[in-house]
């Protein structure tokens, strides 16, 4: 985990506030993947299975907590200090949109700007890489649109 530390801090911050909420979240992934570690069969590479561990356990967490409409996940990525890491404007602004994405959508972009190729962000999500290029194109489109016309 420590070797991909910086990702799943990424995708925290894309589905926790700041403070305790980032911290559970950290714990609880951790403590899910040294569960899951002899599930793991070694057919996809250790970050994809790592990165989907994190994602399923992110979303089963935002599922059990109470259910709060996408405004005030942006309202909390405005709050002072919400990323321990400085962030320039233009990163901020892009984070600040990502958020607003749906789930699924925010899940696979933040794969896309890892580097993960479609391959791998399909297997993954579980959807085709053709399916996986089309939404990209789509979401790339849709952040272009609220950087540009907030």
């Amino acid at each position: 985990m420590q070797a991909h530390r910086a990702l799943i801090f990424k995708l925290i911050g894309l589905y926790c506030p700041k403070g305790e909420a980032a911290d559970d979240a950290w714990n609880e992934i951790y403590s899910q993947v040294h569960g899951a570690l002899g599930s793991f069969r070694g057919e996809a590479q250790a970050s994809t299975w790592l990165y989907r561990v994190a994602l399923n356990t992110l979303l089963t967490m935002q599922r059990k907590a109470y259910r709060r409409p996408a405004t005030a996940a942006v309202e909390a990525a405005h709050e002072p200090g919400h990323d321990p890491e400085a962030r320039s404007d233009a990163a901020e602004r892009l984070h600040q949109a990502m958020v607003r994405l749906p789930e699924a959508d925010r899940a696979l972009i933040a794969l896309h700007l890892e580097g993960f190729r479609a391959e791998e962000i399909s297997e993954t999500l579980g959807i085709t890489a053709n399916h996986v290029n089309v939404k990209v194109h789509r979401i790339k489109k849709q952040l272009q649109q609220w950087l540009t016309n907030p």
